[in-house]
């Protein structure tokens, strides 16, 4: 099969190639007959040497590692299903446990629903206050786990041994938290068995979270893994859609916990309650049993990524920071490394190492510096723009705990009605997954076409490959900071809706603002993506560019749970004035306001390049 001859264009990476293709006749090659008939990843290619081999395995891992990071979700979010109500449960005995004087507990009431006999104000800030600090304390941790995985793990160890041990010890992390004894009844036919004071439960619960949270789980070590090894895989300019698979499995995998919890099992006669937490079929054995079947998955088909991650040869110029910075070659660079070479094969003392490791870590901070590219160049100060923008863009997790706190307590949401709010919540990574890659190729191609108009319109015939690279740098740029923009917008409009539903107390109005976060799904992975791109022209020097970008990626997971830590703080403190004084929608609204702060950002970095 032939196609008809026409402007040459280089159908694997994104830009321009101006009439210097070799191939005359245009035939359409072995791998793109095969393709157009089978889905690429399951046709192997007869022999495993030139690219159609390497190309299959990169669609191959990718595929296995959405797979895998989609069911290590789906158990998370039957975790997250009943977190909040172990929480209210707990904190409800203790409103009715005073002092833990006794072997035995006094008799608890046993009409309504445990939130109903309690000072609702009391209950609602203590289950804040307790789900705050469980967020806080495990992100903190997860900061630790994210530098110790950005400087030692990753530029020493392989992606398949990562992936195995943060896959095992969030399943220590399940199983520990299976045991803490929450079997407070206030049902009248079913007794309390526990003899623990609800006090020390909720203690153990924080202490399991930040000890999790230490050893990369539940919610640290997976994704980051997930990120380094997707751009392991994916090209130059498939970086936000692999981000925003990445970040997909997350939300699809709370769908399917949704539907598992919601129609599957129910249907075999099995209902989950955190009053009923015994057995295998309690909420949480069954995050135990779902992470495990996880672990076996893991063990077994995990790709090993790093080996494919070939260095690039030709050193990246510097189109994205100033004009100045393309005359820094890579004959600077290798000048630059000649001094950090040699400084490494000095021996030196064990409290040098920790000074000079200390230094390091910290010296990753620097990237929210503006860079020089050398002695003469300009200031670059669009990796710290959008680094800015990365602080501030998780804005559904600075709100996530008082949104389900606000509708557990005022809006009288069960299990249930979480579940299916996390059901819905699913669509943002359907769309994430299946829609917002096709939208990333469609506004790319308006930018290559709008700049090979303009090259048209100059009367250059033939771009040097230099000047190439260049231009195919700003095309990827341009589109992530338009998809991050157009995100931010959606985002920002989301949480808005959400504060006035919250004052209307509509929980339909709750539910519709999810629309709203389904457009928002291309914020963080654009972001991302910009912060790669970014820091890749910069053309740090380096002796391992694959590290350097590792440690990188580790970084951008710092700030996000530096924000994770310090935001539901900020967040919980202003729930907590806002419900004293009568308007709990007030958090929805500072949460907007922190989702324009990134928009801002964004758009001052995409102004500047």
């Amino acid at each position: 099969m032939t196609r008809q001859n026409h402007e040459a264009q280089d159908e694997t990476t994104p830009l321009l190639r101006y009439h210097n293709s070799a191939d005359s006749q245009g035939r359409w090659s072995l791998a793109r007959r095969r393709s157009s008939a089978f889905l690429s990843f399951l046709s192997r290619p007869e022999g495993e040497d030139g690219d159609e081999y390497l190309e299959w395995q990169r669609k191959r891992s990718r595929y296995l590692i959405i797979g895998l990071l989609l069911l290590n979700n789906a158990g998370i979010g039957i975790l997250n299903s009943f977190a909040i109500e172990m929480v209210q449960t707990l904190a409800c005995a203790e409103y009715y446990y005073s002092s833990p004087d006794g072997s035995t507990f006094p008799t608890l009431p046993t009409v309504g629903d445990p939130s109903d006999l309690c000072s609702v104000a009391w209950v609602d800030k203590r289950i804040s206050q307790v789900s705050t600090y469980a967020d806080t304390f495990g992100s903190l941790t997860s900061i630790i786990c994210s530098l110790v995985l950005a400087k030692a793990i990753f530029p020493r160890f392989s992606r398949r041994a990562i992936g195995i041990s943060a896959i095992s010890s969030l399943l220590l992390f399940g199983v520990c938290l299976a045991l803490i004894p929450t079997h407070y009844s206030f049902d009248p036919t079913m007794p309390s068995v526990s003899t623990m004071h609800p006090r020390t439960a909720l203690n153990l619960f924080l202490a399991v979270y930040v000890v999790g949270g230490l050893l990369g789980g539940p919610q640290t070590a997976m994704p980051l893994l997930g990120q380094v090894m997707m751009l392991d895989v994916c090209r130059v300019d498939e970086k936000t859609t692999a981000f925003a698979q990445i970040s997909a499995t997350q939300t699809l995998g709370i769908g399917i916990a949704s539907l598992l919890l919601r129609i599957i099992l129910p249907s075999f006669g099995i209902e989950f309650s955190v009053l009923r937490h015994q057995g295998p079929f309690s909420p949480f054995w069954m995050f135990v049993i779902a992470t495990a079947i996880t672990t076996v998955l893991v063990i077994l088909l995990l790709p090993e990524t790093k080996s494919m991650t070939v260095a690039q040869s030709q050193s990246r110029r510097d189109s994205a920071s100033s004009s100045d910075g393309l005359l820094y070659t890579t004959e600077s660079n290798a000048e630059g490394q000649t001094p950090s070479s040699s400084a490494m094969n000095k021996p030196r003392s064990s409290p040098q190492n920790f000074l000079q490791t200390t230094k390091e870590t910290l010296g990753l901070f620097s990237y929210l510096l503006p860079y020089r590219t050398s002695p003469g160049a300009r200031m670059d100060y669009k990796l710290t723009l959008i680094l800015c923008a990365t602080i501030f863009s998780d804005t559904i997790t600075l709100v996530w705990g008082n949104l389900l706190v606000f509708c557990s307590t005022h809006l009288r949401w069960g299990p249930k009605n979480v579940s299916t709010f996390m059901g819905l919540l699913s669509l943002k990574g359907v769309f994430a997954m299946f829609c917002l890659p096709y939208i990333v190729k469609a506004v790319h191609r308006i930018v290559k076409r709008r700049m090979r108009e303009e090259v048209l319109a100059a009367n250059v015939e033939e771009l040097s490959a230099e000047t190439q690279l260049v231009k195919r740098e700003r095309s990827v740029i341009k589109t992530d900071s338009i998809i991050a923009i157009g995100s931010l917008v959606a985002d920002c409009s989301c949480f808005i809706m959400m504060g006035i539903a919250a004052t209307r107390l509509s929980s339909g109005g709750i539910y519709a603002s999810t629309f709203f976060l389904l457009l928002a799904s291309g914020a963080i992975p654009a972001i991302q993506a910009l912060s790669v791109d970014f820091f890749l022209a910069q053309n740090r020097p380096t002796t391992d560019s694959v590290a350097a970008r590792d440690t990188f990626v580790g970084f951008m997971n710092i700030l996000f749970s530096i924000m994770a830590t310090f935001g539901p703080l900020i967040n919980n403190t202003i729930y907590t004035w806002s419900v004293d004084n009568n308007i709990p929608s007030l958090v929805f609204f500072w949460t907007a306001s922190v989702s324009f702060i990134s928009l801002i950002f964004v758009s001052l970095a995409g102004f500047t390049t």
